[in-house]
């Protein structure tokens, strides 16, 4: 079952190599706490503001909120920084020399640009269909949530199938849409398949994550581990999918 295979091949990559797991992850994760708590500790923001929950000296104001935009740009260039060198170690064999992965200014804001051709692509596509739905889902509640169920399948599908140019972008190997269509033609029932694997499993894990949360000391220590791998996961999908069908790469 090849959708199986994707899923377990994207999982050796990462307890298979733990070691450049760490290099290239620690630091900017490190960096990225530094940003948030440096955030907080200036604007002296509780963890309840930062979510958007209210709390007694007032919510966080438009100066603040400023900031807080500013945060999460900072922290997607951050994910967007080991993404990059994950794709890369993986599809180049671009070993980390240190603790500090190299910073590949053109390639992490071609993979920005990239990421941002398929959020647009799927507004698209939600925009017109979303308001079908919205119409069926008056007339017919029941129809309008199978319908939702499909269409989210659907667009996932879609995007997955097209997902190889973000993997292309990151080693510098420029792919169009068109051409990541093709390679991926007659793939659709796998990559559905695959789908219902990773939320499957991201189901579970994020379960158990919620479990040793409460557990003081440990759960704290768990979690940004759990969240890492979740998103590893997600990312070594995305370079299994372009080493297997973009480059023919055994599975």
């Amino acid at each position: 079952m090849k959708a199986w295979k994707i899923f377990t091949l994207s999982l050796k990559m990462i307890f298979g190599n733990l070691p450049q797991v760490m290099k290239i992850t620690l630091v900017p994760a490190l960096i990225g706490f530094a940003f948030l708590i440096g955030y907080m500790a200036i604007l002296g923001i509780s963890t309840s503001q930062l979510s958007g929950v209210e709390s007694g000296s007032g919510a966080i104001g438009g100066g603040a909120a400023f900031g807080g935009f500013l945060l999460m740009l900072v922290l997607v260039m951050i994910a967007l920084w080991v993404i990059v060198a994950w794709h890369r170690f993986v599809l180049l064999a671009e070993y980390p020399t240190g603790w500090i992965p190299t910073v590949r200014f053109d390639r992490i804001l071609s993979y920005a640009g990239h990421a941002i051709l398929l959020g647009l692509l799927s507004f698209v596509i939600v925009l017109p269909v979303g308001l079908l739905m919205g119409v069926t889902a008056s007339a017919a509640p029941v129809a309008g949530m199978v319908l939702m169920v499909l269409i989210i399948l659907a667009l996932n599908v879609i995007i997955f199938r097209l997902s190889p140019i973000l993997p292309a972008a990151a080693i510098a190997k420029p792919l169009k849409m068109k051409e990541a269509w093709e390679a991926t033609k007659g793939a659709d029932g796998t990559i559905l398949l695959l789908l219902i694997i990773l939320s499957g499993f991201q189901f579970v894990l994020q379960f158990a994550l919620s479990l040793l949360v409460v557990i003081p000391v440990l759960g704290l220590l768990i979690m940004p581990v759990g969240l890492l791998i979740s998103a590893l996961i997600n990312v070594s999908i995305l370079t299994t999918l372009y080493g297997h069908f973009i480059e023919g790469r055994d599975l």
